[in-house]
């Protein structure tokens, strides 16, 4: 079980560190290239673009992904992968017709206007069904082709972007239309690798009305999940600016870079994760095999933080300059915020194994109800430290409503809770001190 666990996790890692690298290699051309005003212009649409592709699509591939993988039957793969693809079909229609009713509005402000819609609905819809794609590789475990797919998506983003934003001069635009490009090259390999004309074509696969309103009940309570921590995360920094200023703000942003990486390191872990308890729910050992990997996640997010609590200052430092010192103070407790986030994850993943999508979206409405009332009052009553505390308390929350309508025994549930909350004293305690 171990090894494939660690080959799902080494893929994915291997194909989110393409990704990574090529965003990273495009921002000297977006700075040469792009005024600030066109900059922030396009950080604004990014985050608007992520935020959507789940909206419109109704986070479905959430839900293939579950039912695709729980089913050792192809016929009923297929058949999942089929009505998926439906559903999306139907999105696409409804994000058309919301498209063409914009851009009547939209033409009184030109052309550009016009033009910078249609682009952003490629990328959305490329982006929607690229993520189908990628789980449909998932469920038939096709990891290479998942590992090449990225690559050569990352890999043509860049070129992309170097020839329409450099030598076209396309501006933003140029950004936006690299990434559909890439995203229509990895869609047709993804098409081709999968057979998808195959299994749209198969007379035992047909339309399940059923099946797809399955799907559709299973994914919907994780879409405002999805939009709500997406508003969380915006609003601690915009409290931090509006309590402490600008300059705390900054400090916030600097801090929140090693946490970043924490939390896509988790992400990459949670992604093989979910595939694994899928593809293993009937495994009578899953549940020991469960709580072995939360033990060594809790082991290793302990070591982290006291690793970042000795050199914290250094850490600062090295990431900006010491301009940014005072950023130091925070970052232990969000890092430990950051892990302990990712564990209430890992705990929502077995959850959607039991097909408790609602259960999700109500820790994460407490957790995120809570997280903005006491950063509102931290903030105010300590300063910057209480923005990092309050998503700590807030995620230990959702860590300990999780833990019980998990399948673990009394004991075991009591025993994680008791790793949880040292982690909040430890932290209380150092701001005692």
């Amino acid at each position: 079980m171990y090894k494939k666990l660690l080959n799902e996790t080494l893929t994915y890692a291997l194909a989110a560190m393409c990704v990574k690298v090529a965003s990273f290699m495009v921002i000297p051309l977006l700075t040469n290239e792009l005024s600030p005003k066109n900059f922030g212009l396009l950080e604004l649409l990014i985050t608007i673009s992520s935020i959507t592709v789940p909206l419109i699509i109704l986070n479905i591939h959430e839900s293939q992904l579950k039912f695709g993988l729980e089913n050792n039957d192809k016929i009923k793969k297929d058949s999942t992968i089929f009505n998926t693809l439906v559903v999306v079909k139907y999105s696409f229609c409804i994000l058309l017709i919301l498209t063409i009713i914009s851009s009547f509005i939209l033409y009184t402000n030109g052309y550009e206007n016009m033009y910078l819609v249609i682009i952003m609905l490629l990328l959305v819809m490329s982006e929607a069904l690229k993520l189908v794609l990628l789980n449909t590789t998932r469920i038939y475990s096709r990891l290479l082709n998942y590992f090449i797919s990225e690559l050569a998506n990352a890999s043509l983003f860049f070129v992309f972007c170097y020839l329409l934003i450099v030598q076209v001069k396309m501006d933003y635009q140029g950004y936006f239309l690299a990434l559909v490009l890439g995203n229509l090259i990895s869609i047709l390999y993804l098409s081709y690798t999968n057979k998808l004309t195959s299994i749209t074509k198969a007379k035992n696969v047909l339309i399940n009305k059923s099946l797809q309103l399955n799907l559709i009940k299973f994914s919907l309570p994780l879409v405002p999940n999805a939009v709500l921590w997406w508003i969380i995360s915006a609003s601690d920094k915009l409290m931090v600016s509006a309590l402490l200023g600008l300059n705390y703000t900054g400090y916030f942003a600097v801090a929140s870079k090693i946490p970043a990486i924490l939390s896509m390191m988790y992400a990459i872990l949670l992604k093989s994760w979910q595939s694994f308890i899928y593809s293993n729910k009937q495994n009578k050992h899953i549940t020991i095999f469960s709580e072995k990997i939360l033990t060594s996640i809790y082991i290793f997010t302990f070591i982290i933080y006291f690793i970042v609590e000795y050199y914290s200052d250094y850490l600062i430092v090295l990431i900006s300059n010491t301009s940014y010192l005072d950023a130091s103070s925070i970052l232990p407790t969000l890092v430990l915020a950051s892990c302990y986030m990712a564990i209430s994850s890992f705990l929502g993943a077995e959850l959607m194994l039991h097909s408790k999508t609602s259960l999700i979206l109500k820790t994460s409405l407490i957790g995120g109800g809570i997280n903005i009332a006491l950063s509102y009052l931290f903030i105010r009553w300590i300063g910057l430290e209480g923005a990092s505390l309050s998503t700590l308390f807030s995620a230990c929350v959702m860590i300990s409503i999780r833990l019980k309508y998990t399948k673990r025994s009394k004991k075991t549930n009591t025993f994680f809770l008791g790793l949880t909350f040292t982690g909040v004293l430890v932290c209380f305690l150092k701001l005692l001190n």
